[in-house]
């Protein structure tokens, strides 16, 4: 997404770096993924909203499906897949933050105390400097993750982050080069 890291590299003519890169970015049929369909749902609940009330909507919604299944063991396959869902944005506990560029909500995913990746939102409109700037905080923030996964003993730590602005998501991996600090541990 850097412009001046594309310039460099094609300065150097390192295109198998970039399209090294680029390969492995890409995870086949992520954007496509049932959890999006439900998802979906509560974007407008959000756009309109406070997180507060999203998360009432999430609560609600989830005690709803227990009232439906009440007696059964497990759950048909696809309420399963919404319970799921709900879940995982219920705990999350996204935090308000109000910054000179608007609101922005930050999700943390942390599991058994380690952090494991971090999405960052901002309103649709918001200039391109500003989500510059969010994309390049969100990259040190992956290396650092990076790094903390290497000094656990995690081999070739590879970490997924999400910038997020209005509806547009840009979904991207940090993997260690070969050579770095992080493979060499």
């Amino acid at each position: 997404m850097s412009e001046r890291a594309c310039h460099r590299f094609e300065k150097f003519q390192e295109k198998e770096l970039v399209e090294t890169a680029k390969i492995s970015s890409v995870i086949d049929g992520f954007d496509q993924h049932e959890c999006s369909t439900i998802l979906k749902k509560y974007a407008p609940r959000l756009a309109n909203c406070s997180v507060q009330k999203l998360m009432a909507k999430l609560i609600i919604d989830r005690g709803s499906i227990f009232d439906k299944y009440p007696d059964q063991e497990r759950l048909p396959a696809s309420i399963e897949l919404e319970n799921k869902v709900l879940q995982i944005l219920i705990i999350i506990q996204p935090s308000l933050e109000i910054s000179a560029s608007g609101p922005k909500v930050d999700m943390l995913f942390v599991y058994n105390g380690v952090e494991i990746s971090d999405v960052k939102f901002k309103k649709p409109g918001t200039t391109e400097r500003d989500l510059a700037i969010q994309n390049k905080e969100n990259v040190r923030l992956a290396r650092c993750i990076q790094e903390a996964h290497a000094a656990l003993g995690v081999p070739n730590p590879s970490i997924l982050m999400v910038d997020i602005a209005g509806f547009v998501g840009v979904i991207y991996q940090v993997k260690p080069l070969k050579g770095s600090p992080s493979q060499e541990k």
